[in-house]
């Protein structure tokens, strides 16, 4: 499903409108499930109960991607290919430090892609907060 756009209407409007029209394709008979890519509802039961009897034989490990803090990733399992979390708050709550501190974690110590998205910064105002948080990191190293 794609977003669309008509005239006065959101892209969001619109790619809701279009999901409710799927769902009510399915429930007719009229979409193959093959062709939409959807999987059976017992696919996602049997994921859910192998996922759940993984973190049953090995308590304390994780599932998914650590996010370098250990209280979130014992309540999320870690972070998980599918899954959209937002980091919402006051302003200068620290959201965007949070979300930087999770994405260098995963890049450092797990090895892995980040792509980083914000609404509230672009990119001109991100990097000099990353490079400044390892700068910073770098100088009290050579000070000790």
């Amino acid at each position: 499903m794609t977003p669309t756009r008509r005239a006065g209407i959101g892209p969001g409007i619109g790619w809701t409108r279009e999901c409710v029209g799927s769902v009510f394709e399915i429930a007719n008979g009229h979409l193959d499930l093959k062709t939409t890519g959807m999987k059976d509802m017992k696919y996602a039961v049997m994921n859910a109960i192998s996922d759940i009897q993984k973190r049953h034989d090995r308590p304390g490990t994780l599932t998914g991607l650590s996010t370098g803090f250990k209280a979130l990733d014992s309540l999320t399992g870690g972070l998980h290919g599918g899954e959209l979390f937002v980091i919402a708050g006051c302003p200068s709550a620290g959201k965007t430090a949070l979300a930087m501190n999770m994405a260098e974690d995963i890049a450092v110590n797990g090895g892995q892609s980040v792509g980083f998205f914000s609404l509230g910064m672009n990119r001109q105002q991100l990097v000099p907060r990353f490079l400044d948080r390892k700068s910073t990191r770098l100088n009290s190293s050579h000070r000790t």
